[in-house]
């Protein structure tokens, strides 16, 4: 998705419906190496990379430079988001994944999980300040557990507005017929109809929410600091 036309034509606006945890929101530390070491593994077809743990992955500078620009963009546009307490689940089990494996090991498990903590923090201190940390664009979070949520986005400006809707982990369709965005904006008023606002005053609501998702990622780190991996065989303790 490109944000340069929207960011040229006025104030741009992305509402996000999440059912997976977004790159965007990965930074560009150690969390964001393995979003990008994820995405990398699960869409390639060279069985080489498929077999390269995460400790040898290095992505080349191509792929740096395109990631920067990705954030970039999305850090000056203002959010509007709909999580459930499902978003963050595909980025667990992505990290059990890749740990049953043995691409990973048990202390970069417990790290990458510790990263998207640090990750969840800044989108809470974005909540509860209402705007993002890099920009003056605004940031508004809703929480919701009833209505399906499918990684559908609207971009919007002054001048134009487009759905998004993915088909594969990187890939979109892009629907721009002016009845179809239409109808669409409306179901995601509707969604937000339907969830609790999570941001600025609703410090009781948001603290509920976050700790939820703290909570489940504690109960990952137990579940891998008790796991046999294949490391293990290749480095016994004893």
């Amino acid at each position: 998705m490109k944000l340069k036309n929207y960011e040229e034509s006025g104030e741009a606006l992305l509402i996000n419906s999440l059912k997976d945890y977004p790159l965007y929101h990965a930074g560009s530390g150690f969390f964001s190496m393995f979003r990008i070491f994820a995405l990398i593994n699960i869409s390639t077809k060279d069985s080489n990379i498929k077999k390269m743990p995460f400790s040898e992955f290095t992505p080349s500078s191509e792929i740096l430079k395109k990631h920067k620009t990705f954030l970039k963009g999305y850090n000056k546009i203002s959010l509007t988001e709909i999580w459930s307490d499902s978003t963050i689940d595909n980025i667990l089990n992505q990290i059990q994944y890749f740990f049953d494996i043995g691409l990973t090991t048990k202390p970069e498990s417990i790290m990458i999980a510790d990263s998207l903590v640090e990750s969840l923090k800044v989108i809470e201190e974005q909540a509860k300040n209402q705007k993002r940390n890099h920009s003056e664009s605004s940031y508004q979070l809703y929480h919701n557990n009833l209505v399906p949520l499918l990684n559908t986005v609207i971009m919007k400006s002054e001048t134009q507005k487009k759905i998004f809707v993915p088909y594969t982990n990187l890939s979109y369709f892009r629907i721009s017929d002016e009845n179809t965005t239409n109808q669409i904006e409306q179901h995601f008023k509707t969604q937000i109809e339907f969830s609790n606002n999570l941001s600025g005053d609703a410090s009781v609501e948001r603290q509920k929410f976050f700790n939820t998702l703290y909570q489940k990622i504690e109960n990952r780190k137990t579940r891998l600091s008790l796991s046999f991996s294949p490391n293990d065989v290749l480095n016994p303790i004893f």
